[in-house]
């Protein structure tokens, strides 16, 4: 792909893929991580690891029965499952253990059963083509036994120093328990259960700029409304860590997610995500957004032009590429939270890069993806945000307000006003606002109350 045109879906017949990949592809299609497959198929994810990076190339027959059944495979997908199994058996040696490849250093990961001392365990033959000889069969040898047995002298200990011991042990117990006592820090309370539905009150010092992910402007205020409108690949909790939203996982170098040198990078995206007016929500939508953001005639806060050379779609809409310019570790940084959110390439495609900024859509969005929904857009004033129906957690209860209200104040002193008067459950505003001396008191160490709904 290059420029700005719209990725179509490859029609290229795809070749032979290694039992490796083509494990690894239907995993994803299944929307399951290495760990969910492990567990279904009752293995380890050291297992699903070695199958899918190669270090085990011939899986046991049992082992493909396992992974079939959990990815729930038709006849048709079953068949090239096993196939691409017998092609990876014919690329073990002659005498080395069934599972083991002649290039990888080690034992293998999946364990290879072996009969009784002195039998044989032989590759069966539906695992070879017709006329094709079997490999070397493998040989247990049977385990040494020792001719004289052994007898030690048991040294038991004297009355005294048993009693001794026992006391040592008490003492030094009883101590600790004492001791931890005054170390241990006190219960931590259990959570609040949350409630489901009402109404939660902000109020903003500006009004936003914009509602366009990656827009220039009034970034805090647009990014606190951007979060409960876009669902990003991925975003931060609280203490700093990643999780994936749209994406499937984080990619890594060992989920094959990031090549060595970080210069090639591949997202997965759930399936059966949708934007707000019920059409889909893939990786055309995210091929898309980085070439608007990377045109000069958006006015954006991040430009990945400089970073990213191309990028390429896969048939399925499911996944995307990213070739970089140069190695570039903090790459997902423009991925992350509701703000780098991807554009709906459907809705937007029609227009050019510049002219999205100065749509409708710019304050008041059509289509969105994330839990909330813009109901009511009055600038300078107020915005309501309602819940997404569409949203893909909405099966799970989630989000668990029924609406937002994002509130305009006329100055500082208002927003302090009203957050002492109880009418707002949350706002921002400079510490020195807060600590003014008059009427600071009610403010001071927290900017975040709850409200009696």
């Amino acid at each position: 792909m290059s420029g700005s045109s719209t990725p179509d879906p490859d029609t290229t017949p795809l070749p032979p893929r290694s039992f490796g990949a083509l494990l690894r592809r239907q995993r994803i299609l299944a929307g399951m991580t290495q760990e969910v497959l492990a567990e279904r198929a009752g293995l380890s994810t050291r297992a699903i690891s070695a199958l899918e990076n190669g270090s085990n190339r011939s899986p046991q027959a049992g082992t493909l029965d396992l992974l079939a059944e959990a990815l729930q495979l038709s006849a048709e997908e079953r068949a090239n499952f096993e196939a691409a199994a017998r092609r990876e058996k014919l690329h073990v040696q002659p005498g080395s253990p069934p599972g083991k490849s002649p290039t990888t250093p080690g034992e293998p990961e999946e364990p290879v059963h072996l009969l009784a001392s002195g039998d044989l365990t032989p590759v069966p033959d539906d695992y070879l083509p017709p006329g094709e000889a079997a490999p070397s069969l493998v040989v247990q040898p049977p385990a040494p036994k020792p001719s004289v047995p052994l007898r030690k002298k048991i040294r038991q200990p004297s009355f005294i120093r048993t009693v001794i011991l026992i006391g040592l042990v008490v003492l030094v117990t009883a101590t600790g328990v004492l001791f931890s006592l005054h170390l241990l820090p006190p219960p931590v309370p259990k959570p609040p259960v949350p409630v489901r539905g009402g109404t939660w009150v902000d109020e903003l010092q500006d009004d936003p700029t914009s509602f366009i992910p990656d827009a220039q402007g009034n970034l805090l205020d647009n990014a606190i409304i951007n979060q409960a409108l876009y669902l990003p690949l991925f975003y931060g909790d609280a203490q700093g860590q990643l999780h994936p939203g749209a994406a499937l996982e984080i990619p890594t170098v060992k989920n094959g997610g990031i090549n060595a040198d970080a210069t090639l990078w591949t997202f997965h995206l759930r399936p059966g995500l949708v934007w707000s007016d019920g059409q889909p929500y893939d990786a055309r939508d995210v091929d898309y957004t980085w070439r608007v953001w990377s045109d000069p005639t958006f006015s954006q806060f991040m430009d990945p032009s400089e970073i990213i050379h191309s990028a390429e779609v896969s048939p399925d809409h499911l996944s995307i590429t990213f070739h970089l310019t140069q190695p570039y570790a903090p790459f997902l940084s423009f991925w992350v939270d509701g703000e780098q959110a991807p554009l709906p390439w459907h809705h937007f495609n029609t227009m050019a890069p510049g002219q999205i900024q100065h749509s409708p859509d710019n304050l008041n969005p059509t289509v969105s993806s994330g839990p909330f929904l813009m109901q009511a857009s009055q600038p300078s004033d107020h915005y309501t945000l309602v819940r997404n129906p569409r949203y893909y957690l909405a099966s799970q209860g989630l989000p668990y307000l029924d609406q937002l209200v994002f509130r305009i104040g006329a100055s500082d002193a208002t927003i302090l006003q009203d957050f002492q008067a109880g009418t707002l459950d949350s706002t921002y505003l400079h510490w020195d606002v807060i600590f003014r001396p008059i009427n600071s008191s009610a403010a001071i160490g927290s900017s975040l109350r709850p409200r009696a709904m």
